[in-house]
């Protein structure tokens, strides 16, 4: 293709792109345009070739643009697009094709060519004001914020102690947990923690979100008591008065705190007595002891019978109270020869020695029993005086 071709062919690529320019601006881009593409008379240096193509595909883009727009992507007006390709033409664009020998000796040497001749001539740099309105034409694309991470926030109040809680499934997989900045282990989808009196930060991060967890540990209360038990059965207790509530049992059964530890009797037995202490922040401790109060026992042994059959003191009873698990008597003579024996209550003795009366003496007697409440037997040893 010689010039004059390639001069109509821009001609009729101008032409074409000019149709869909309908702005003024765009009008004064034509002009600019046809001033720049010579008569078919002038005679083209390659960087004369390589302005007027990239010209008229700057105006052509430009048209293109204008006509169809993309409302989804920022369009660059067309006299700023060929402004760049201009001045990015004038710098650093090579030229197509060989000049012919008669071009290139009418044709006066550009930049290029002395930069080509000399390499440590560098080529002229684009002027500063060249510069300020390419970047004032040029629009700016809109900075692109990240979504902010999904973050779960939440305050508890505990008491000091090991706790088993469930990680939220909105954090997704576990990634890491951390208490107060140290790392902590999950299982399962729960964290576990020993919590002492004071504050926690429980931060967990997962694929999907975050959990931030504000916890204050608050102190358990001493539920702890010491008692005794007086010789009539009252109760006494010593206990510190508690900062929150609490609570008494007997046997199960709710007492008042002034009953217990004021005029609280306790009856013979083996009881348990518990004492529940709640703090201001719902923390509770419990204290339980066993009040053990010897059974009030009764033994009377007689020393005196009068078998005569006027209904007093005819027999010798012996009364033990309560019930023992274990008894038994034995009355013996002077000499050591048994006269009675029994293993059981009650003890009905008539003074009979065998089938016959045992002569009016005095006799000695051994008893030995066991109470329920007693690990050991007691044993009661005295004399028995038989008269008619």
């Amino acid at each position: 293709m010689n010039d004059k071709q390639w001069q109509m062919w821009l001609r009729e690529q101008a032409e074409a792109a000019r149709v869909d320019l309908p702005s003024a601006d765009q009008e004064k881009m034509w002009q600019r345009v046809q001033a720049r593409i010579p008569t078919s008379s002038a005679v083209w240096d390659w960087k004369q070739w390589a302005v007027a193509a990239l010209t008229a595909g700057a105006l052509l883009i430009g048209a293109r643009f204008t006509a169809s727009p993309q409302p989804a992507q920022p369009v660059i007006p067309s006299q700023t697009l060929s402004l760049i390709l201009m001045d990015a033409a004038s710098e650093t664009v090579s030229p197509p094709s060989e000049p012919s020998a008669s071009s290139a000796s009418h044709a006066p040497k550009t930049d290029a060519a002395h930069a080509a001749e000399d390499p440590k001539t560098p080529l002229e740099p684009l002027p500063v004001a060249r510069r300020d309105a390419i970047r004032r034409h040029t629009p700016t694309p809109p900075a692109v914020t990240p979504p902010a991470p999904n973050v779960w926030q939440e305050d508890r109040t505990v008491c000091e102690g090991v706790h088993t809680w469930p990680i939220p499934p909105e954090v997704g997989t576990v990634l890491s947990a951390s208490l107060n900045g140290r790392p902590l282990k999950t299982d399962g989808g729960k964290v576990k923690l020993r919590l002492r009196p004071g504050r926690y930060r429980l931060v967990v991060k997962g694929t999907a979100g975050e959990w931030i967890c504000r916890i204050e540990a608050a102190a358990r209360p001493d539920a702890a008591f010491e008692f005794t038990v007086a010789l009539d059965g009252r109760l006494m207790v010593e206990a510190p008065e508690p900062v929150g509530r609490e609570w008494w049992r007997w046997d199960q059964q709710e007492r008042a705190p002034e009953e217990i530890r004021t005029d609280f009797i306790a009856p013979a037995g083996i009881h348990e007595i518990r004492r529940v202490v709640e703090s201001p922040q719902g923390c509770r401790d419990t204290a339980v002891r066993l009040v053990k109060r010897p059974l009030s026992h009764t033994v009377r042994i007689p020393n005196v019978i009068t078998p005569d059959g006027d209904g007093r003191n005819d027999t010798w009873q012996i009364e033990v109270s309560p019930q023992p698990t274990s008894f038994e008597v034995r009355v013996v003579t002077a000499d050591g020869r048994t006269v009675f024996r029994h293993h059981a209550l009650p003890v009905q003795w008539d003074g009979t020695c065998g089938d016959r009366r045992c002569p009016p003496e005095t006799y000695f007697y051994v008893v030995r029993l066991r109470f329920s409440d007693e690990q050991q037997s007691r044993t009661y040893s005295g004399t028995i005086t038989i008269k008619y």
